[in-house]
């Protein structure tokens, strides 16, 4: 495959991770016990995640792709420097988005390990799906 299309399903996974955990966070921290919950919990979780998943596409576009371009420029793209980029994305997405009564802390506790979880998430698909060797065209699979 190659670089280009696996890092575009690179971004496009690692944009749904932050959406997927900060769905699950309100939905946990909704969560109460009683009969017909499960209906309401994914109910919850599916708006959270279609009210996140833009806003993560955009944070992604701004912070992750400059960042890949501009280290693939230097060579320098290894699982090390990705999470870094990760902690610094979720420390940039954590002061963006933060409401102005909600601490630093929250945002950081909420964003940072989404953030660093995504970029080493796009790490392990662009590395494994661009080192794999092109099918002939006249194979089954091809």
């Amino acid at each position: 495959m190659s670089e280009r299309w696996s890092a575009l399903i690179g971004f496009v996974v690692a944009s749904a991770i932050p959406p997927v955990v900060l769905s699950a966070l309100a939905v946990i921290s909704e969560s109460r016990v009683g009969v017909g919950r499960l209906t309401e919990e994914l109910l919850l979780f599916s708006v959270s995640f279609l009210v996140f998943f833009p806003y993560s596409v955009i944070f992604t576009a701004a912070i992750g792709v400059p960042s890949f371009l501009f280290l693939r420029r230097l060579a320098l793209i290894t699982w090390w420097t990705t999470a870094a980029v990760g902690v610094v994305a979720g420390i940039l997405v954590s002061a963006a988005v933060r409401s102005g009564n909600q601490s630093y802390i929250d945002a950081l506790i909420k964003f940072v390990p989404s953030a660093t979880v995504a970029a080493l998430a796009f790490w392990g698909i662009w590395k494994q799906l661009r080192q794999q060797p092109a099918r002939p065209k006249g194979s089954p699979n091809g």
